[in-house]
């Protein structure tokens, strides 16, 4: 069963934590309309080494395909992927002229056992042409691939 989570959700229910900066929801309606619920978590004040869990409730154990999406913006940083505690091959560069949702971005597969998991996000840096470290959340979607090995 898929597993769709309004990432913005975690700022009200306080399923996130954080080491480097604020999170809060920012509504996107002035952007356009593809934001899931028409808002982000917006990540601001963080910098190289900050780090953002999210604490995703697992509903049952299995291998899950992880696909997360970000927004992009001319002072958003680079980011790389931690799905309980095994790196992601994947990483993010949230650099662009204008504000824009990523689409889905692959995390890959991994086995998660039922209970509470953790999502982390880690900024590394940022594009020379980027003007800030800022991060933005929209959605996370899991879906069960088969049995954990």
């Amino acid at each position: 069963m898929l597993l769709e989570i309004e990432v913005e959700s975690f700022v009200t229910s306080g399923g996130y934590q954080l080491n480097g900066g604020q999170a809060r929801v920012q509504q996107m309606a002035g952007f356009g309309s593809g934001w899931g619920g028409g808002a982000q978590l917006f990540w601001s004040g963080g910098a190289p080494g900050a780090v953002l869990d999210l604490l995703v409730n697992v509903p049952a154990p299995s291998m899950y395909a992880l696909e997360i999406y970000m927004t992009r913006a001319p002072d958003f940083g680079q980011v790389r992927f931690e799905v309980d505690g095994k790196p992601s091959e994947m990483t993010f560069d949230g650099t662009a002229p204008q504000v824009m949702t990523s689409g889905p971005i692959q995390l890959g597969k991994f086995p998660l056992q039922a209970g509470q998991r953790r999502v982390s996000l880690m900024i590394t840096g940022k594009h020379a042409q980027s003007t800030g470290y800022y991060v933005g959340v929209d959605k996370l979607r899991l879906y069960p691939a088969g049995p954990i090995n």
